[in-house]
């Protein structure tokens, strides 16, 4: 079924993440920085110099230009990435409905790991909406059927599948990408009435458990469940992005008003940090959720230096590592500088522990971390990619 670009937030690279690459140690906080909080006080900051550097990888590698949604990294720090062949969707002949295939590359030192959407066998159409990383193993977030498909009417999937026939699917590939198949989630979906319902993003615990965000049309609200891994519903986290009430629109609404509603769906995100899962919205104030296997939740506000917002969160196995872009910054344009920075903050209370000060072969954007080591790429020429090393 056609992926709908809007539902998608397709980052490139030297757009809103700028361009990306590496891995860096964190040196000891030798130094403090004022910086003003919004109560208008100003507060003695450490700053925590990290240095990066190029790492050597595959030769043959070609890191993808662009991808979706924010890059993923395993609880080691390899690097995940998410993309889409456009040049293959663009040279699909006339006539023919294209078929968007998702490539995930694990970037591990010297070794990479490809793994293809088209393996995943046993379901005969799907759109894939989301993937997360685990070490055990990379999950991919589904709308899809396991109707074969007919011809093509009203009611229908390009593939000629009833809407009605779809439903929502996580699939499961181990590191080495061996597919190990999909399980069916237990969510009240109809993808025969628009906006009831869309899911859009996905987490795992290490056990297995999941959470997942879901617009839901009958609250005007959205939701976000903690589901056990057999894919049953156990509960719903209360998150601060829950309480904003939404227009998901039908069949007869401006399209708009989907686009706002599945905008504002895109916007919250999940990040692995240790065991834990902290949910979060992408671009505002909100407080962040961080929720526990098996389904405890608490809400932290994070301290927002004055003139900057949240901008998204990085994955980590030890520590909390926070985005700030400024706020008249618009979400597409170019990171800098001048309009983007990253601290350490403490997960006790959302204070602000240390701000990261990037020096060396700087990537900007920061993909993960990892036992001090902070990880991404970046661009280097037309269709070349570098990652880097701090130290």
């Amino acid at each position: 079924m056609r992926r709908s670009l809007s539902s998608k937030w397709m980052c490139v690279f030297g757009s809103v993440f700028g361009i990306l690459a590496t891995c860096a140690r964190a040196q000891t906080p030798a130094a403090v920085q004022q910086i003003a909080t919004e109560d208008g006080k100003q507060e003695m900051i450490p700053t925590r110099v990290v240095e990066f550097k190029a790492v050597e990888t595959d030769p043959n590698l070609a890191l993808p230009t662009a991808t979706t949604d924010y890059p993923h990294c395993l609880q080691d720090g390899s690097l995940v990435l998410q993309s889409v062949d456009w040049q293959a969707v663009m040279k699909t002949p006339k006539g023919k409905f294209p078929k968007y295939n998702d490539t995930v590359t694990i970037i591990r030192g010297k070794k990479t790991q490809t793994i293809l959407s088209t393996s995943i066998s046993d379901l005969t159409d799907f759109n894939a909406l989301d993937i997360f990383p685990a070490d055990s193993g990379i999950y991919f977030l589904l709308q899809g059927s396991k109707e074969q498909p007919g011809e093509r009417g009203p009611g229908k999937s390009p593939w000629g599948i009833p809407l009605k026939d779809y439903r929502n699917y996580v699939a499961r590939f181990d590191l080495d990408g061996t597919y190990k198949g999909a399980t069916e989630l237990g969510v009240a979906c109809d993808l025969s009435r628009p906006g009831s319902c869309e899911l859009r993003h996905l987490a795992v615990f290490p056990s297995g458990d999941m959470l997942v965000s879901e617009s839901d049309p009958e609250t005007s609200t959205l939701k976000v469940l903690y589901l056990n891994s057999s894919g049953q519903v156990v509960k719903q986290i209360e998150a601060p992005a829950s309480r904003k009430t939404m227009d998901w629109g039908d069949a007869s609404s401006n399209p708009v008003v989907r686009r706002a509603a599945s905008t504002f769906l895109a916007s919250v995100f999940f990040t692995a940090v240790g065991d834990h899962i902290v949910a979060w919205r992408a671009n505002s104030d909100d407080p962040v959720v961080e929720v526990t296997q098996g389904g405890g939740a608490r809400e932290v506000p994070i301290q927002i230096p004055k003139g900057w917002r949240f901008a998204d969160m990085v994955a980590s196995n030890d520590r909390w590592v926070v985005h700030f872009r400024t706020e008249n910054t618009p979400p597409t344009v170019n990171m800098s500088a001048d309009t983007d920075t990253y601290f350490d903050v403490r997960p006790q209370d959302g204070s602000l522990a240390a701000k990261i000060v990037q020096k060396g072969d700087i990537p900007l954007s920061i993909a993960c971390e990892s036992d001090g080591t902070y990880t991404s790429f970046k661009m280097i020429e037309a269709g070349k990619s570098v990652l880097l090393k701090g130290e």
